[in-house]
């Protein structure tokens, strides 16, 4: 119950930031209109570095055993090209030594750490507004507990 809630909690959307601030006297006019376009901005500066994510990542059998992760995190752009993250892990891996087959599953935690390359910032032939390609390495360790295999996982991936 305790891994669904944690997988639930970092799948939800960002919480929305600014809404329900009183206005500041520098939002209010002498007539005594509210400009919510400086609540706005502040808005958009503190939501757009913040991004959710899922993954999926399957690869070849090690040892009798084929990994499957299944990654759901936040990250967040804290300065200029530079990304840091967080993340919840989930292992599945279908164990098969001579013919049996059994299935081993794992939940994990880990974080990342991320630079970006190229950032298109308008419209271009090529490529949309806010196409990102990332540099990202990133590291997942399994949580003690009930778990059927205990890992340390080293990533490095390009994204875009």
């Amino acid at each position: 119950m305790k891994q669904i809630f944690l997988f639930l909690m970092l799948c939800m959307p960002v919480l929305v930031f600014g809404e329900g601030l009183a206005p500041d006297s520098s939002m209010v006019d002498s007539t005594g209109t509210v400009h919510y376009d400086k609540l706005t901005k502040l808005y958009n500066r503190v939501y757009d570095r913040w991004e959710s994510e899922v993954e999926a990542s399957f690869t070849y059998p090690q040892h009798n055993l084929t990994p499957w992760f299944f990654f759901s995190g936040i990250t967040v752009n804290p300065v200029g090209r530079l990304t840091v993250g967080a993340s919840y892990v989930f292992f599945l891996g279908l164990y098969h030594p001579e013919g049996e087959k059994r299935y081993l599953t794992s939940h994990g935690i880990g974080g990342s750490l991320g630079y970006r390359l190229f950032q298109a910032n308008h419209d271009r032939y090529l490529f949309k507004k806010d196409f990102v390609v990332e540099l990202r390495v990133r590291y997942a360790h399994s949580l003690g507990g009930r778990c059927d295999l205990e890992y340390n996982l080293y990533d490095a991936g390009l994204l875009f």
